[in-house]
């Protein structure tokens, strides 16, 4: 699958990267047995964060959608303590425990429909630039360090084609106004 979708992301350009992302999502979704896959990127300019595409499966569309605001505070807690480098996983929303002392991310996964989920960050050359959210709706799963292992080259190859798509946006603007 890894190579699949690197010889499918490796000649893609401006025009075709939200399609080939969406498929990748959805690829990556059932294989890994998640029921939502989101991309989330974070503005350069703003350091705000939205979502830029999504899939879902059948047991997806019941559930509501995340929010940003949501991924974001989710985020937020979960790299408290942990590695914001790595992958986080969470295998069962009620045992978020010390990382949720209050209960208000528990309770805004529930709503949201997540019974488990697995965030990786993707990373530039110096920072993180967004987060791929997979998550499961109908019953809890287990993350495992190959799912993480996994994931992360994935979010690798997608980081190395978002820079090289941004640096063909760029010599093209060049060309137009030089």
């Amino acid at each position: 699958m890894i190579s699949h979708i690197s010889t499918g992301l490796i000649r893609v350009d401006k025009t075709e990267i939200d399609s080939k992302f969406t498929e990748m999502l959805g690829m990556c979704g059932q294989y890994f047995q998640a029921d939502r896959s989101y991309l989330f990127m974070i503005a350069k300019s703003s350091r705000s964060m939205s979502c830029k595409h999504k899939w879902g499966n059948t047991a997806a569309s019941s559930a509501p959608d995340l929010t940003s605001d949501l991924v974001a505070e989710t985020i937020f807690h979960l790299a408290a303590d942990h590695d914001s480098h790595e992958p986080m996983r969470v295998n069962n929303v009620t045992t978020l425990g010390v990382r949720d002392p209050s209960g208000k991310i528990y309770q805004s996964l529930d709503q949201a429909g997540a019974k488990s989920l697995m965030v990786i960050p993707i990373m530039s050359k110096t920072s993180i630039i967004g987060f791929w959210w997979l998550d499961t709706v109908d019953e809890d799963k287990t993350w495992t360090d190959d799912h993480a292992k996994q994931l992360g080259v994935i979010a690798n190859i997608l980081a190395d084609t978002l820079a090289k798509v941004d640096a063909e946006r760029e010599i093209y603007q060049m060309a137009l106004y030089d």
